[in-house]
């Protein structure tokens, strides 16, 4: 083998670590149809960003983070970040202020992800 190519190959080693930690962080996003555990509640949309559509290139699912703040929390304080991916009309759909259903945990009530399924369904019927 060349050296030139053998130093090339090395130098783009860490990079190639980089790609495959992102992805397997990616890979265990939750799923729009596996909502997470816990109980049913609602929560407000505080921020969002992530994946935009892109001309041209067909996406079944958009990647999103969003910080949510439960509807009933009485202080309206305490907020939670998490990450889903949504099917191209819940994704477009997505607003700050609009309130969400999500899923909590038993007793603390803090907020494990969105219920994406519920989600979708939610704006599949607001639309139709």
């Amino acid at each position: 083998m060349h050296p030139g190519v053998a130093a090339a190959t090395c130098d783009h080693a860490p990079m190639l670590g980089g790609i495959r930690k992102r992805l397997g962080s990616l890979l265990s996003m939750p799923r729009p149809g596996t909502p997470p555990e816990g109980d049913p509640a609602r929560a407000t949309v505080v921020y969002y960003f992530g994946d935009e559509p892109v001309a041209g290139v067909r996406q079944d699912f958009y990647w999103r983070t969003v910080e949510l703040r439960l509807t009933d929390d009485p202080q309206g304080a305490r907020t939670t970040t998490v990450e889903t991916y949504l099917v191209r009309q819940a994704h477009q759909a997505l607003r700050t202020g609009m309130d969400i259903p999500v899923r909590v945990k038993p007793g603390t009530r803090a907020i494990v992800g969105i219920d994406s399924e519920a989600f979708e369904a939610e704006v599949v019927a607001a639309a139709g």
